[in-house]
């Protein structure tokens, strides 16, 4: 049974914990030499999975990035949103 933090933290790809996944992981070192080295295998399959992976982490950062800007846009919509009705009311 594994621990809870050897699972991969795919919502947050700093948070990976998985050494095997970690080396396809945006930010690992190791990353260009692990894509050398699956290429080098010459199996399309196992090279179209980490291409997917690759495309799929990307978007997984894009939308997060795009998730925490909308959440700092709506806190920010929120307020202003109250400040006018209080206005309003005791205007």
């Amino acid at each position: 049974m594994r621990s809870k933090d050897t699972q991969p933290n795919l919502i947050d790809n700093s948070q990976i914990h998985n050494d095997r996944l970690y080396s396809l992981a945006p930010a690992s070192q190791l990353r260009d030499m692990v894509d050398r080295h699956i290429h080098n295998m010459k199996d399309p399959r196992l090279t179209a999975d980490v291409a997917w992976f690759h495309a799929q982490t990307a978007l997984q950062e894009e939308l997060t990035t795009n998730a925490k800007t909308l959440k700092d846009r709506l806190h920010h919509n929120h307020d202003n949103l109250l400040a006018t009705t209080h206005r309003l009311i005791y205007a």
